[in-house]
């Protein structure tokens, strides 16, 4: 058993509005949508929320204050999220075949 403190896990509203969405687009376009996004919640927790430091960092000319990491999950969606000593905050997920939303600012 490990002696450090678990992470918590945030989603901001952002992630929200994308999980949503894929959700819609994949459910339209073949009707699976629902599952797709509990596979993505999955990896976000399961896989990510363990290992976060795992992923490559994003640099955000414009933030170059804060650091972002991104997540690749089947290929096809992109998950960004911040990590302090404390917490993993899921800001953004989208399709790769969409354009990218823009990051919020994060102060």
């Amino acid at each position: 058993m490990s002696d450090e403190p678990a992470l918590s896990i945030n989603l901001a509203e952002d992630f929200y509005q994308g999980l949503l969405e894929i959700q819609t687009y994949a459910s339209a376009n073949g009707g699976q949508g629902r599952q797709l996004v509990n596979a993505i919640m999955d990896f976000a927790y399961h896989i990510v929320g363990s290992a976060p430091q795992a992923y490559p960092v994003l640099l955000v000319p414009q933030q170059p204050s804060h650091e972002f990491r991104r997540a690749v999950f089947r290929k096809h969606y992109i998950l960004i999220y911040q990590l302090t000593a404390t917490e993993v905050t899921f800001l953004l997920v989208y399709s790769t075949k969409q354009l990218p939303p823009p990051l919020p600012i994060v102060t």
